[in-house]
Formats: C-alpha cells, structure tokens, sequence
C-alpha cells in the first residue's frame, strides 16, 4: 500500500555502509542503480573509521545492552520455500507490516536484537536469518550461495505475506541486498534504512580469475564436508566469542557476540562443554562475478571512495529523501553500540514511517490446509489455518459464498489460534444436499452440531459472516453453555419479514426451486462465461460489496471450467441455494428476543457495516441489541466503515477488532486432535 502523502518520485532510504557487498554478483553499473533509487525514501548510516563524522548522539548505554525500551514482544516465526524454512524474529504488533531486517554475511538476525528494542514501539519488525545463516535452512548439497538469490527471497517473502509493498532495513551484505531490490522493485519500497553498506562494491577484474580459483574448490570441499555430516571443529564457549569478535577485526565486541551466537552454534556430541558453528561453511566461499570499474585497495570503504562518492552525489541529486548520517563506530555498530544508531533511524522513521495494516502480517506462515467432513449425504469441505492440535475457530460464510470470503482476514488474526473456514452444503467444494430436497438454512444448525461431534469438541468457538453470522446466532443461543465466544458479522439476528411478503416469496421460489432440482438431474452444464465476466458479475451482484480485487478467493472454490466452451468457465455452486429458505421464515421478533436473552454468559462480538442495509426495520436490530447489552456484560457491538463484505474487501479494518476480542478470550482447547 502506497503511502498517500508520497508522489511516484518520492520513496526513502537510510543507510550505514559496509564492506561484505563485494560478494554480490551483477552487470548493472553503479550510476544505473543510483538513477533507479530515486523513487523510495533512503536514509544510510556510515561508520568508516577516517570518515568525518556528523549527526552524533549524545544518548548512552551501559554495556551496551538494551534499555527499557526493550519490552517489544518478539515472537520466533518460520517462513516455508522449497528447500525448508527461513527463521525470523517477529518484533512488535502482529496486526501491521513490519520493516524487513536483513543481516550481513556470517551475521544472523541476532545481529539486530540491542537496536530494535531501542526503536519505535509501535513498530513491526521482522528480522530474518538468511539462507544458511542462523536457524534457516541450508541451500540444497550441490548449490552455491549467490547474493543476488537474497533478492528473490525477499519477492517470495512479500508473496507469503501478501504484501503490495516492503520496508526494508539492511546492515552490511543485507543492505546491499536492500538497496538492489529498491532499484529494481523501486514501486515496491516504501522506505529504506541501509547500515554500513552503500551499494555493491566495485571488484578488481585481475583478481577475480585468482579468487575463483582458489574458492571453487574450498566451496566444493565444503559441499562434500556438508553431505558426510561430519561434526565441524568444536571450541569452547569463551573461545566463540574471541573468534567471532577478532575475525570482525573488533567491530563485534566480546559484550553482544552472544547476541550472534545464539542461533549460530549447537553443542559438540563428540565433545562436551564444546560448541561448532551451525552455519554452513559453503558462505565462507561465495564469490560475485565482479562490477565494472577498479578497486582501491585497503579503503575503509572497500573500495575507491571516489565510487561512494559519487554514487552518493547521483542519489541526492535524484531522491530529495535521502539522508546520509555518519557515525563514530567500526562496522558493527547497530550491534556494539547501538544507542548512536537508534536515534537516527528513530527519527527517520517517525518522518516516513506509515502504518499499514491492509496488507498487514500474513500471520499464517503455510497455507491452510484442506480438510474434509464426512457427513450422510457427502462431504463438507473446509479450509484449516493454524495449529491441528487446537480446537479451531469454526467460521461460517453467507448466502451463495463459501470458505475464501475469510482469506483475507484469518491471516491478519492471532496466529496461534487456529481457525476452520467451512464451505456450507452446495457451497464452494462441498456435496450438495441429495436431490428431491429444498435448502434450508436452519439446516446449518443442525450441521454445527455434527461437526462438533465429529472433532469430539465439547465446545465451540464461532466465527459467521451474513447468513453464517445469523445460524451461528441461533446456535450459540440454542446451546449457550456449549459455545465459548461468538463473533458476527453484519447480521446480528434473523431477520423480520411481514407475513405477507414471506407468502410472496415462498409463492416466487419454490417452483424455481423446483426447477433447480430438474435441471441438476438433467446435469446439463450451466451458462458459461469468461473470468472477466464472473469477476464482474461478483461485483455487481453482491452490490460492488465484494471488490473486484477480492472476488477470485470466492471464485476459486466456485466455478469450473466450460467443457463446451474453452477458456469460459461456469459456476459450480447449486443453483437450488438461489431459492433456499431462511432462517427468518416464520420467525417474530419475540423469538429473536427470546434468544437475545439466551446469551447471557459467552464473550459476543458483532461488527456492523455501516455501508450495508439492516435487511429490516432497524428498531428490531436495535431491541436485539438492548436485550443482549442488559444479559451479557461481555457483548460488544462495533460499527466499521465499508460494505457487507468489509471482511474480505477491506479486512485490515475488521482484523483488529476481532483479534483484540480474541487475545482476549479465545482459550487454547487441546483436548483432540483434528482428524
């Protein structure tokens, strides 16, 4: 999500540079990644020891060690790719985007554990372990590390989040990372903090061809090391940290090289009281193919300084958010002393920094995982998000939807609640009901109840949107004591007809239900139509509630593709749901009272639309509302701006609300297993 105070022209970066660049691999000259940054907010902090030296902070530390701003939750999170996982460090709200923190060569995202806490604390971040570094998974035997892969896991990362946009914080290798993917993803960065690595430093071509010569092999005989799993060299604890801080050349001091070393290292089984290093010796041989023009030997900026030089004058003259701070410090500086750091980038980020919780934190690092109910008839399809050691939240669509109209709020909610999004019958992937038989959708009440006794719950936590909201309604007053927490959206209660309209409608649908039936059994393939057109027909015949842009997470478990007609597509859901039977049929508002008044012990969210109609006479919302306020103390009712599908259309504006509700009273519930 762009920020909207920024023009197309107008994205910011900070940085602090470093010497580990050169191993990054690329054709692309200096000046053209200059020119490409022009459009994101940049701030880089140097730290070359003979640099002059500005913008100092006077705030101090003792021992370098966290003050007590260090009380930002952090949370061990682990993102899937092909070959295993990459480790992270959740810091702060789970219900925005963090800024991504990457670390630099032989570091891990213990390298940012004394800074972070030290800035904003309402701000995410979220600091990784690249591959092969600290707890991430190693590249497959037989590969080679190459910088530049760094970049297309960065774009995998924003794909698993679901992410339109990236905030990015880079020390050493990892701002170089950083900055190469602004340059070419310029759109996709809202703003950049770079730590002591400018841009890829310059190789000198003569020294390439012996380099590459005497690191293949090393790498190979790292590859064959890594595949005979044999212990690597073991040292004492005291020993690690002198190793680690005299091969930084000091610039880790001996106070935070446990802040490395704790995801770093394992304990020898050959040797007790002894550790190896855990990072695969495969990184120590990574060598890039070279850039353009010569290096200068024994510079503090690892290459001629004219190139850094230079580069920075192209960027100013280009970007007018850059910001360029130098500090007094060796090349670890956020980590050794991080209270020079802190107030800059603070005070960059308090300038562009913007929340954003539309794309928010993919909180669901896998994708859910389809299950299936055994029912008499057939099956219910659902989708489980989270744990299959919890009892989920049940959640249970409207009217004609199925299980994607929650795909983009679950992720947003608590990740370590789980949640079991169900397609109700004839929806989405589930079995129709058998043929001869109408749909009613008190019917769904009895189903809540199977599938309860199909997990062996002896509760039930509830989650409806529309229709689902108002059969969870009818549920939870129905079995209050069997219901732990109820959360509705935009229908709070069956709605009031007048007699005469229902006699109307019963007079309307059921000979088109009927006819429904016979066309089922004649299984003819209804109309068909391009994606174009069912994304448009979504749209329009949902009131444009569901966006244009949401509307495949319906179409996904909805439509199948034309047999008769290529590249046209037909939906699958029953066409006998157009002409089902509400719960509201025959009710009055005496008995809509009756259940308000049943409700009286379980915590009960609901979350009105304010842009969508109440389906009734508002005065029967109301007179459900007072009734429900004066029997449970734990009923909230909430308003949110948006239509009624404000969940999946713009579901950052109800993720908050319904996981405050649920950090607060959801309970873990282990008692089964899923099947």
């Amino acid at each position: 999500m762009r920020n909207s105070e920024l023009s197309d022209k107008e994205v910011a970066s900070f940085r602090v540079d470093n010497h580990y660049s050169g191993i990054l691999g690329s054709s692309i000259t200096s000046s053209k990644m200059s020119h490409l940054n022009a459009i994101f907010r940049q701030i880089l902090l140097v730290s070359p020891r003979r640099a002059p030296i500005t913008a100092l902070s006077s705030r101090h530390i003792h021992n370098n060690q966290p003050e007590a701003a260090a009380t930002l939750e952090v949370e061990e999170v682990r993102i899937p790719v092909p070959y295993g996982e990459i480790a992270g460090k959740w810091w702060g709200p789970k219900d925005v985007r963090p800024i991504v923190a990457l670390h630099g060569w032989q570091d891990n995202a213990g390298t940012f554990d004394t800074l972070i806490p030290m800035l904003p604390q309402h701000m995410s971040f979220l600091a990784l372990d690249l591959p092969g570094h600290g707890l991430s998974s190693r590249i497959p035997d037989g590969m080679t590390y190459h910088t530049l892969d760094s970049i297309y896991l960065l774009k995998r990362i924003m794909k698993q989040y679901r992410w339109n946009q990236i905030s990015l914080l880079g020390h050493s290798m990892g701002s170089i990372v950083c900055m190469v993917f602004s340059a070419i993803f310029r759109d996709k960065v809202d703003l950049y903090v770079g730590i002591d690595a400018l841009k890829p430093h310059i190789a000198d071509p003569e020294k390439l061809a012996p380099r590459l010569e005497k690191r293949i092999p090393q790498m190979l005989l790292a590859d064959i090391r890594n595949q005979e799993k044999s212990e690597p060299p073991s040292y004492t604890f005291q020993e690690l940290v002198e190793r680690l801080h005299l091969g930084t050349n000091k610039s880790i001091s001996k106070e935070v090289a446990p802040y490395l070393l704790t995801r770093n290292i394992a304990e020898s089984k050959m040797y007790p009281g002894k550790y190896y290093f855990t990072r695969d010796s495969r990184l120590k041989y990574s060598v890039g193919t070279g850039w353009d023009q010569q290096v200068c030997e024994n510079s503090p900026y690892y290459e001629d300084k004219k190139y850094f030089e230079e580069y920075v004058t192209l960027v100013k003259q280009v970007n007018p958010l850059f910001e360029l701070e130098f500090v007094d410090s060796t090349h670890h500086l956020h980590l050794t002393e991080p209270a020079k750091v802190a107030p800059l980038i603070t005070a960059f980020l308090c300038k562009h920094w913007k929340k954003d919780a539309c794309s928010g934190a993919r909180r669901y690092l896998v994708d859910p995982e389809e299950v299936r109910i055994p029912v008499p008839f057939g099956e219910i399809a659902g989708k489980w998000w989270g744990p299959r050691d919890v009892r989920p939240v049940l959640a249970i669509h409207g009217w004609l939807d199925n299980a994607g109209t929650f795909d983009t709020l679950i992720p947003l909610l608590p990740q370590h609640a789980s949640f079991l999004a169900i397609d109700l019958p004839g929806h989405g992937l589930s079995s129709r009901i058998p043929a001869g038989l109408s749909y009613q959708s008190m019917d769904h009440v009895y189903l809540i109840k199977r599938i309860v006794k199909h997990y062996g719950w002896d509760r039930v936590s509830l989650l409806g949107h529309s229709m689902g909201s108002i059969v969870s309604m009818v549920y939870a007053a129905t079995f209050p004591g069997q219901v732990d927490l109820y959360v509705g959206l935009d229908c709070l209660k069956s709605h009031i007809t007048e007699p005469a309209e229902i006699v109307r409608r019963l007079e309307d649908r059921i000979p088109k239900g009927l006819l429904a039936d016979e066309r089922n059994r004649d299984q003819a393939e209804p109309p068909s139509y391009t994606y174009e057109e069912l994304v448009e027909r979504l749209h329009q015949g949902s009131n444009k509630s569901v966006s244009k842009e949401v509307a495949p997470y319906l179409l996904n478990r909805n439509i199948a593709e034309s047999t008769t007609h290529p590249g046209r597509f037909f939906f699958t859901r029953d066409s006998r749901l157009k002409f089902m039977h509400s719960v509201s049929v025959g009710w009055s508002q005496q008995m809509c009272l009756a259940m308000a008044k049943r409700m009286a012990t379980m915590p009960y969210l609901f979350i009105k639309a304010t842009d969508s109609p109440y389906y009734e006479d508002k005065k029967y919302f109301d007179q459900f509302v007072d009734v429900v306020r004066g029997v449970n103390p734990l009923f909230r009712l909430e308003y949110v701006e948006g239509g009624h599908h404000v969940h999946l259309s713009e579901a950052n504006k109800v993720a908050p609300i319904v996981s405050s509700f649920l950090e607060q009273y959801w309970r873990r519930g282990s008692q089964r297993v899923a099947n």
